[in-house]
């Protein structure tokens, strides 16, 4: 009763509606140090505190293909009659996916077929294409720019979830949470190993989707008729990449999935390395709870480099792990661009559209690869009807793919080197100056700075003002006074449920 008639607990009535039966007791004691009272006992937990500290990373914008990553984590759930609410199964968010994928892959494929790949790519006795061409160049640049951020988001996601020690360290629902107590043969469904591999293969499924249009955008934009269509054309391939998150939005809608813009990745509370400050071993509770405790302890002590330095493991959430994942993005994307710009040399020194070789490899994969085939049949355009076609009027294309629209390989690029050593030099110093060195300084940043001028804690003397010192007094008191009555309370609820499973197993 004391509970009941506490100042905090109107406003957790208020989310909860105006009912005040038992179940609402334990609504009220759950919700009751999240509450910000108007009478200042119990403030919103902060994220300094210990039990609610951040992992090292953000989820961005919202996208059905995110989705699946946080779905993993227990952060996606859908709305239920009465207030409440389930989560979903990564394994379901997924199945969510393919339509939009599917979509997407189908778009860009057709593309390709719709261009005239064989048209020559400029004249060089034509003044003003050569200046065309130029323009297309730059609108390139441009639609790599729009489409940086969705892809080095995605590839943090993908550095996210390939670092072993997030599974170990960033909080996730036990499987009870999940099913409820009374449904133990469930439990193998929401485990570390049925529920890892799902946002693997959504994230892989995004990064495909967001490289194709970053190579398919090279060849619909240098085919393009004139400037007008250039520009036009940039920026419609661009709305392939937009989908996702439409898609997310319509699915949110319709299913009434709540929302997961504020979710936040937090680190278990305690209970996962041992109490030394200078060791990265795990406790005998947490090892014990592990599916792959033995490989975790292996990957810990591979990388825990002491010999530079490393007093802890640079996987481990505030030790590393968010500038792994910064430098791994920067870096993957450097090697992306750098591998598209000898893509575009190719295709001015050739003149033959990069897209010409991509339809070679999908005839190649088409007519040699079964698993392929059974995909084509999933999609929602046949293209290997408008494949079938296009090699049916040019009979000769099937012989250009093995020699004059083959792959760009490493002896060519050597070649493109030599012929365009200033282009390509300016090229590495823009990258290496824009992404790789801000990157590099940014990691190193901890070994170079000086311990001495690290801003200081503040104590509590050191709170602006007398008033501020009391209330601090103040609010630690309530809290104290507040949990053993939160204690008691839930021993009385675990009686209830005891007494409920009684009842129901005599019934």
């Amino acid at each position: 009763l004391k509970l009941l008639h506490h100042p905090c607990t109107p406003q957790v009535e208020r989310r909860r509606g105006p009912k005040a039966t038992m179940s609402e007791v334990k609504v009220c004691a759950e919700h009751l140090e999240e509450a910000n009272c108007s009478s200042g006992l119990l403030p919103r937990e902060s994220p300094r505190e210990p039990g609610r500290i951040k992992a090292d990373f953000q989820i961005g914008e919202p996208s059905v293909y995110g989705s699946v990553m946080v779905g993993a984590f227990g952060g996606v759930s859908i709305k239920l009659a009465g207030g409440q609410s389930a989560k979903l199964h990564p394994a379901v968010l997924l199945l969510l996916c393919i339509p939009v994928f599917i979509a997407q892959v189908s778009i860009l494929l057709y593309l390709r077929l719709d261009l005239d790949f064989q048209k020559p790519l400029f004249n060089p006795e034509d003044t003003g294409r050569n200046e065309l061409l130029r323009l297309k160049l730059v609108m390139v640049i441009i639609t790599y720019l729009l489409n940086f951020q969705t892809l080095m988001r995605s590839v943090h996601h993908l550095v996210f979830i390939a670092n072993p020690i997030t599974w170990v360290e960033v909080k996730r629902p036990k499987p009870q949470d999940w099913v409820g107590k009374n449904h133990e043969r469930w439990y193998w469904m929401f485990r570390l190993s049925t529920l890892a591999p799902w946002p693997f293969l959504a994230v892989g499924m995004n990064i495909l989707v967001n490289y194709m249009v970053c190579t398919d955008s090279v060849s619909v934009i240098l085919s393009s008729p004139d400037a007008q269509n250039a520009i036009f054309n940039s920026l419609a391939i661009t709305f392939i990449v937009e989908l996702g998150a439409h898609w997310w939005k319509f699915l949110e809608y319709i299913l009434h999935i709540n929302p997961f813009e504020n979710f936040e990745f937090v680190v278990e509370p305690g209970g996962i390395w041992m109490a030394d400050e200078h060791s990265d071993t795990l406790t005998d509770e947490k090892a014990n709870s592990m599916q792959f405790p033995v490989a975790t302890a292996f990957i810990v002590k591979a990388t825990t480099w002491k010999c530079l330095g490393l007093e802890h493991t640079f996987l481990r959430n505030g030790h590393g792990a968010r500038r792994l994942c910064q430098a791994g993005g920067v870096f993957v994307l450097a090697f992306i661009y750098t591998r598209q710009l000898f893509v575009v040399l190719h295709a001015v020194r050739t003149g033959i559209l990069p897209v010409a070789r991509d339809i070679c490899t999908e005839y190649f994969l088409h007519s040699r690869s079964r698993e392929w085939q059974i995909f084509e049949h999933f999609l929602f355009v046949r293209i290997d009807t408008q494949l079938a076609e296009t090699f049916r009027h040019d009979h000769g294309l099937a012989a250009k793919c093995e020699t004059t629209y083959t792959r760009l390989k490493l002896d060519t690029a050597i070649i493109l080197l030599h012929e365009n050593t200033l282009f390509v030099s300016a090229f590495a110093t823009i990258i290496f100056t824009v992404m790789l060195a801000p990157t590099i300084g940014h990691a190193l940043h901890s070994y170079f700075a000086d311990p001495s001028k690290a801003p200081k804690e503040m104590k509590e003397s050191e709170c602006e003002g007398p008033e501020v010192q009391a209330q601090l007094r103040k609010l630690r008191e309530d809290i104290e006074e507040l949990r053993p009555l939160k204690a008691h309370f839930d021993r009385l609820l675990m009686d209830i449920e005891r007494l409920q499973q009684q009842q129901q197993q005599q019934q």
